[in-house]
């Protein structure tokens, strides 16, 4: 019913499921959250300007099947303009 791990892909416009078990930019070991109330602190240095988020979790805590209701992700959004 829980994911037990994630991973975290930054800036990798053409990634498929064969590359998900690269290397991430960053991994969570994730804990049994009925509340969904734990937050995971991404490294910054890697994270602080991207374009694009892959997410992948590769394992749960032995269910046949886990479902994704909701992700949250905080930051601060930039307006990127473009001069051609």
């Amino acid at each position: 019913m829980f994911f037990s791990l994630v991973d975290r892909f930054r800036n990798r416009p053409s990634m498929t499921f064969d590359e998900a078990g690269s290397e991430p930019d960053q991994q969570f070991e994730l804990t049994r959250d009925e509340l969904g109330v734990v937050e995971y602190t991404v490294k910054a240095a890697k994270f602080s300007s991207i374009s694009q988020l892959c997410i992948h979790f590769p394992s749960n805590f032995g269910s046949d099947s886990t479902k994704v209701y909701y992700i949250g992700l905080k930051g601060d959004f930039l307006q990127v303009y473009l001069t051609i």
